[in-house]
């Protein structure tokens, strides 16, 4: 009975402790290493690209692993350059016409207050007196505050602006760095006296990761696709704008589509403009399903938790993390329970 005891005692106090180190890794340790473990995602995605240009082609390995890296990052410049062209494009014409929506939102609410005004039988103009008294010292309170945050943060931004920029150069060249180096990296991972470690661990991280940012970034852009062509059929100029903000938006956790398609709708109801709220739920619908349909079938167990773990373990993340322990509390789940498996077995 001791023995059993002392056994169970042993297990807490390690389960304990590959607890707090991974912890203590994901505090401290993860926000410096950052830009080195995207370069070592990049470098696992772009390593066949960049062996047949070192085998195949005979270019050495510096102008392979350079020349891919740089493919890449072009591809990926293009593909941005265009989307924030078309957002700045976009964003202009919308403020262009922010004062004649502003005039129409106006006419429309007045409408709605003096229905609600003959309903509960309140003196002319009384709602709409009030809640335009209440927009105007919104803005006002909210224009002063942008003001404030502009002036107080700009060095911030311009340092921000600097450590982004750094942090590119940084992931570009430790990238090329990877590639040049994956086999002898191999080599001393088997060399280690703590290769089985690694290698359980690195399997089932890599394994759940590419599971995880597949099903996540296919999802968005199918989402991010469907609403700025459904956006467009319905006439909409700010179609692509609106469409990848709800893509993005639809990618945060607590959130979704519904978060904009929902109250968009309901105006629309309130409006009486049927055919589009009917267009617009349809698109909401289609989102909706795209998401629960591809989630299951893309990621499906591969991550190894229960949909119980998995929630407990994003939950644990938001509070420890913020906005990245959605994705640091499952990664980190996984790192304890494989820790604590070979642990046993050893």
């Amino acid at each position: 009975m001791d023995e059993v005891r002392v056994r169970k005692q042993k297990r807490i106090l390690r389960l304990t402790g590959i607890t707090i180190g991974v912890y203590l890794i994901f505090r401290y340790l993860l926000p410096v290493v950052i830009p080195f473990l995207l370069a070592a995602v990049l470098a696992y995605f772009l390593k066949k690209p960049y062996g047949w240009l070192h085998k195949k082609a005979r270019l050495p390995k510096s102008v392979a692993a350079t020349l891919v890296t740089a493919l890449f990052a072009a591809l990926i410049s293009a593909g941005l350059i265009f989307l924030v062209r078309e957002i700045i494009y976009q964003a202009g014409s919308l403020v262009e016409n922010i004062p004649g929506y502003a005039e129409q939102a106006g006419t429309w609410m007045r409408e709605f207050c003096e229905e609600c005004e003959k309903t509960l039988k309140l003196e002319d103009g009384e709602i709409f007196d009030w809640l335009d008294a209440q927009w105007n010292s919104g803005l006002a309170e909210i224009g002063s505050q942008l003001m404030a945050g502009l002036v107080g943060n700009s060095v911030a931004l311009v340092s921000w602006t600097v450590t982004l920029g750094a942090g590119v150069v940084v992931v570009f060249l430790a990238t090329v760095l990877f590639l040049m180096s994956w086999d002898k990296i191999g080599q001393a991972a088997a060399r280690s006296v703590f290769k089985e470690e690694i290698y359980a661990l690195k399997d089932k991280l890599v394994h759940a990761g590419t599971a995880y940012i597949k099903s996540q970034l296919i999802i968005m852009t199918l989402t991010a696709v469907i609403c700025c062509i459904g956006l467009s059929l319905m006439g909409n100029p700010y179609s692509i704008i609106t469409g990848i903000g709800i893509g993005l938006l639809d990618a945060l956790p607590l959130f979704g589509t519904g978060t904009v398609f929902i109250p968009w709708v309901v105006i629309e109801l309130v409006r009486k403009k049927w055919m589009r709220a009917i267009a617009l739920a349809v698109i909401y619908l289609a989102t909706y399903f795209l998401r629960e349909i591809m989630e299951t079938k893309i990621m499906g167990n591969s991550m190894g938790l229960s949909p119980l773990e998995s929630l407990a373990a994003i939950y644990v993340g938001l509070k420890l993390f913020g906005i990245i322990g959605v994705v640091l509390g499952p990664f980190g789940l996984i790192a304890i329970q494989e820790l604590s498996r070979f642990d046993e077995s050893g």
